[in-house]
């Protein structure tokens, strides 16, 4: 071959992408081509410098025996090698998804952009393909003619094409996963280990065990995220280690502050950013720290879904909503008294009180990051590839602060009847012989039914709403029996006498034992 002749070593990459250590930009082509007969006949006329650059490029030839159409397959082997480092820069940086309309996936930060907009893009970059022929006296004329190098690396035959993204590598799917930001080593991690035991589970063994094993699913088996249906919440006042916790996990897991679209691990730290409409930030994230969150009471379901469903709604800004697999797992980190919407049946939220032992212990942590940068992070990440997950993922314990949550999220008639079962009657305003208002109470029998009149049921209902300030949670009266039924488990029978309408209530004995595997009495708050 013509090109084995000369030795040609061309790097055809554009000057704004690489340079090789010998490589030469695109314009030095038709330079070259052009002087090889004088650099021939006058080589003795040419300065060692201008000879050394052009020799990198080729050897010298007897352009004497140059034919036609060794000079068409010359600038064949040009063109080929121009298109497939072309195709070799877009295949590292993009990928060509063929959906309903053709999509371009930028890998180096994962967002996407339209087939057209790239080509704008790359309008202006120097690209050209060469063709040459022998002129009548024996010299090459050269022409170039200029092209879109997004058009040669949708026309090459070396180009891939996906239909869809995923976790890993597959038939038509590109692969976004390609291990683990460190190489898990075995050794010792005891320190991170006893923080996690000491302070943020306050020294409880089981729940210790149980949120170890949480961790060590993400990296056992990360796209199974159907397997996981609970979430972490960390409560506790400032300086407690709850983000120290957290940017370990999020270093383990692969973090990139300047590219965190790249990245497994986010962090966000308002409910818009977890709840909200554009939400592409979440996709292919498999932890997601949303620290100081504060519950508003908005995006309850939104917040509810993205825990245990096994499919990720996703909306880009300008682009249509898709569905993806979820492979989020979520840790909630803050130091309000109400953090999350817990009903009493939950059992997404696995919450904890972070421990103040170690508070402001500047030495401590100090002490701590070292050991995890010394080899613990390697360490502990071997340790949770090894350890063999026992418990419900599927289910979180319930503490002491899940039932805080729980009491700080009932709504204004569940909160109504549970004080009024635990204070042992109901209060309701009526007046007295001068005219006056004020307060009755029917007592609540330990060991006998209650029986209390419809209107003065409902009358100590509305006065708890009065006092509370909860009138927007008002429920009409006719509607708050069944309501309560369906919430409390509790049965309501209502009989009449005459004219008079009353229910009739289980004792309280027997209502707590009802309500014990929804709200144990020893967790009641008050």
């Amino acid at each position: 071959m013509f090109l084995k002749k000369l030795n040609l070593k061309i790097y055809l990459i554009d000057p704004k992408i690489l340079r090789y250590p010998e490589g030469y930009d695109l314009a030095d082509i038709a330079k070259n081509v052009n002087i090889l007969q004088y650099i021939r006949d006058n080589k003795e006329l040419v300065s060692k410098q201008t000879f050394q650059k052009h020799k990198i490029l080729c050897e010298i030839y007897n352009l004497q025996n140059l034919d036609e159409q060794e000079l068409a397959n010359i600038y064949q082997k040009v063109n080929e090698q121009i298109i497939t480092k072309w195709t070799q820069y877009f295949e590292l940086l993009y990928a060509l998804l063929l959906k309903e309309k053709v999509t371009i996936f930028r890998k180096y930060d994962y967002t996407f952009i339209s087939l057209s907009a790239l080509k704008v893009e790359y309008q202006n970059w120097p690209c050209y393909l060469y063709s040459g022929r022998i002129t009548a006296k024996g010299k090459i004329e050269i022409t170039r003619k200029k092209k879109n190098p997004v058009e040669l690396w949708l026309e090459s035959p070396d180009r891939k094409e996906y239909y869809s993204i995923g976790f890993r590598d597959n038939h038509k799917m590109l692969g976004l996963f390609h291990g683990w930001p460190y190489r898990p080593k075995q050794g010792k991690c005891d320190n991170f280990i006893n923080f996690i035991h000491e302070i943020i589970r306050s020294g409880n063994d089981q729940y210790t065990e149980w949120l170890l094993d949480w961790i060590a699913h993400i990296v056992q088996r990360p796209e199974h995220k159907d397997e996981v249906s609970t979430s972490i919440v960390l409560r506790g006042s400032k300086r407690l280690g709850k983000s120290f916790f957290s940017r370990k996990l999020m270093d383990l897991i692969g973090f990139d502050p300047m590219n965190p679209n790249k990245s497994f691990a986010l962090k966000i730290n308002s409910n818009l950013q977890l709840t909200g409409r554009f939400n592409f930030h979440l996709a292919w994230k498999l932890l997601v720290i949303a620290e100081e969150l504060k519950w508003d009471g908005r995006g309850e379901g939104v917040l509810k879904d993205i825990i245990d469903t096994p499919f990720l709604t996703v909306e880009p800004k300008g682009r249509d909503i898709y569905a993806m697999p979820n492979l989020m797992r979520l840790i909630i980190l803050s130091n309000e008294n109400w953090i999350v919407p817990a009903t009493m049946d939950e059992s997404r939220f696995f919450v904890l009180d972070v421990s103040e032992k170690r508070k402001e212990d500047i030495p401590y942590f100090n002490l701590l990051n070292q050991h995890w940068i010394d080899g613990e992070r390697e360490a502990f990440l071997h340790f949770l590839i090894q350890r063999k997950i026992q418990a419900n993922l599927r289910s979180a314990p319930r503490t002491k602060a899940f039932f805080e949550q729980v009491w700080n999220s009932l709504k204004a008639h569940e909160l109504w009847l549970l004080e009024s079962l635990w204070d042992g009657r109901f209060e309701y305003e009526t007046r007295n012989p001068e005219g006056k208002i004020c307060k009755s109470r029917i007592l609540w029998p330990d060991n006998a039914v209650l029986k209390i009149g419809v209107a003065e049921f409902y009358d100590s209902y509305m006065l708890f709403i009065k006092e509370r300030n909860r009138r927007d949670e008002i429920i009409p009266k006719n509607k708050l029996k069944t309501i309560l039924e369906r919430s409390l488990k509790i049965k309501i029978d209502m009989k009449r006498t005459g004219r008079q309408r009353y229910y009739v209530l289980p004792s309280a004995i027997r209502a707590k034992t009802i309500l014990a595997d929804l709200f144990p009495e020893d967790q009641a708050p008050f």
